[in-house]
């Protein structure tokens, strides 16, 4: 009898010769047309050799990738003896994002429409996207881009009364970074959380999403590594209203996600608080600045302010106003408050050791724009109002024209 013979397809990356992670597309012209591989290599045969030799071309694609093919000439043969593809796959991926780049988020991660396949015109929930097919997802990308955003929020874990359904990808992550890829690829900067963080018991969250950090990060820091590419985050409101969590448990989170990334420049890590917090009490007092100076602070590139609420209402005014002078500091354009009350100063005056923190007006809206409480028009007077007040990065606007 003779020896059993094998058809494989092995996929590596072209910069390292790393075997590419991300799940395989390969379409073979003689059938098993889009068949999909989440082994790397892929076995599409394993037997006896054939009654006639197939002669054919191999197409090889992964998300983050340029497509790979054998080309018609020469073509392959399969016949009698094993054949082994190998694929070299060119990342798709532009330069590598400096720092600055990924410290200028423009998001709208809750507050414009798309339509989708099945769907019709809903309102875009970005962390949902992972849970569409390729096509709505590319939708999502082209919506972003057309309307001038360069952002995207992806997450690990995700639920909501929405017409999407959620996922838990937290046992699934490498077929999560490929979706990830997908969207760095598309122009995005993925804003990427892998815990739903304070909306949540801690020692839970600690046992699991905490204990489970280190591993989850290195899945993204693999080949290709997604570093320079993304904002890690830490969302939602983790303390104040929204969030349950103590101030040291505050500080502990932002210590794991700064010490599962490392102190490499490179690396982004951000974070939301409640709304109308500033500041978590890391130091154990009043002192705003000295808050953001203790090492769990100085951990953090990128705050995600979640506005006072609803943010044009008169109540709202002053918490909002207080917040924006002590996050941007001098480029803040605020009232003074009536005497004998002033302002707070300026909490992120002190560089952190891999450069200067930012401040980015993130969750201003959301809810209220997804259940259908405010128009697209009272969105955008959202946007309005923060810009005047000195606001420049973003991470829910309808559209880059409200910044303009």
């Amino acid at each position: 009898m003779a020896p059993l013979i094998q058809f494989n397809v092995r996929a590596l990356d072209a910069t390292t010769g790393e075997l590419v992670t991300a799940p395989l597309v390969v379409r073979i012209d003689a059938g098993l047309s889009g068949t999909v591989r989440n082994g790397n290599p892929s076995n599409f045969y394993n037997g006896p050799p054939l009654a006639m030799p197939w002669v054919g071309d191999v197409e090889v694609i992964a998300a983050g990738y340029a497509p790979w093919t054998t080309g018609a000439s020469p073509q392959i043969t399969f016949d009698d003896s094993t054949v082994e593809v190998v694929a070299r796959l060119q990342p798709t991926f532009k330069r590598p994002l400096t720092r600055e780049e990924r410290l200028a988020v423009r998001g709208g991660f809750c507050s414009h429409p798309v339509t989708l396949n099945g769907y019709g015109t809903i309102p875009c929930f970005d962390p949902f996207t992972a849970s569409l097919d390729a096509a709505n997802r590319q939708i999502v990308y082209a919506t972003k881009r057309a309307l001038g955003l360069n952002a995207i929020v992806l997450s690990a874990n995700y639920s909501y009364d929405y017409p999407v359904p959620g996922h838990d990808w937290r046992g699934e992550l490498g077929a999560l970074k490929s979706i990830v890829q997908e969207a760095i690829s598309a122009g995005l900067i993925p804003i990427f959380t892998l815990t739903n963080g304070g909306q949540g018991d801690w020692h839970y969250w600690f046992d699991n999403d905490g204990a489970n950090y280190r591993d989850g990060v290195a899945v993204f820091k693999r080949s290709p590594d997604l570093t320079r590419y993304l904002v890690s985050a830490i969302l939602w409101e983790v303390i104040g209203p929204g969030g349950d969590w103590t101030p040291d448990q505050v500080g502990t989170a932002q210590l794991i996600q700064r010490s599962a990334w490392g102190e490499d420049v490179n690396a982004v890590c951000a974070i939301e608080y409640g709304s109308g917090y500033a500041k978590a009490f890391l130091s154990g007092h009043e002192d705003g600045r000295a808050d953001w100076n203790t090492p769990a602070g100085m951990a953090v590139d990128l705050f995600l302010y979640e506005a006072q609420q609803p943010v044009l209402d008169p109540s709202s005014m002053d918490r909002n106003y207080d917040c924006t002078a002590a996050l941007l500091g001098p480029a803040a354009n605020v009232p003074p408050p009536p005497p004998p009350n002033h302002r707070p100063g300026w909490y992120l005056r002190d560089d952190c050791p891999r450069g200067r923190r930012v401040a980015c007006v993130f969750e201003d809206r959301a809810y209220a724009y997804i259940r259908g409480g405010i128009s697209l028009e009272e969105s955008a007077a959202i946007t309005a109002f923060e810009r005047s007040i000195g606001w420049t990065v973003f991470g829910n606007v309808g559209s880059a024209v409200e910044l303009r």
